[in-house]
């Protein structure tokens, strides 16, 4: 398999586990696939010790779309739906030497720049009063309503949580 090249892709987590290094320090493991016409996989890990390596590791998940607090169902992997599988983020691939040999690593996880970053309240606040104006135009163009997006669940509408059990949304 071809190395993957150092630069910054956007991917999907596609799958996840919690786990520990060889000297037994807690790690989450989450192997990436790019969006790219010809996708590659790549596994960062995230160190969960304490300090600035455990910060970087749990914004890191935050980034993933992390559901609820809790980190320990992470040990039973894609079976906790703890990350969101459809949450693109930027990942940084970075060259690093170990134990004489070059590898590749994600170095970093990030938002996709643009505008899937939260909106500011206020600003939500202004436009609430525009539901009337929405709902009138909808009737008015026979536009259906498709119904909560994942959105909705990750606090941008007024939906609720995601299920914390695993079940169904329901729809």
């Amino acid at each position: 398999m071809e190395r993957m090249k150092d630069g910054t892709y956007e991917a999907k987590p596609i799958d996840y586990i919690l786990t520990e290094t060889k000297d037994g320090t807690p790690q989450v493991a989450v192997m990436f696939k790019t969006t790219e016409e010809k996708p590659q996989v790549i596994t960062w890990y995230g160190i969960l010790n304490g300090g600035k390596a455990q910060d970087f590791a749990i914004k890191a998940l935050l980034t993933m779309g992390l559901r609820g607090n809790d980190l320990a169902p992470l040990a039973n992997g894609k079976d906790s739906n703890l990350l969101d599988l459809d949450n693109v983020v930027q990942i940084v691939v970075e060259s690093h030497e170990y134990e004489g040999k070059t590898q590749q690593r994600v170095s970093w996880v990030n938002r996709v720049p643009g505008f899937r970053k939260p909106v500011n309240p206020q600003v939500a606040t202004k436009v609430a009063s525009l539901r009337g104006a929405v709902a009138a135009l909808r009737q008015e163009t026979g536009i259906k309503d498709p119904g909560p997006s994942f959105a909705s669940f990750n606090g941008a509408g007024s939906v609720g949580g995601p299920p914390t059990s695993g079940g169904t949304l329901g729809f």
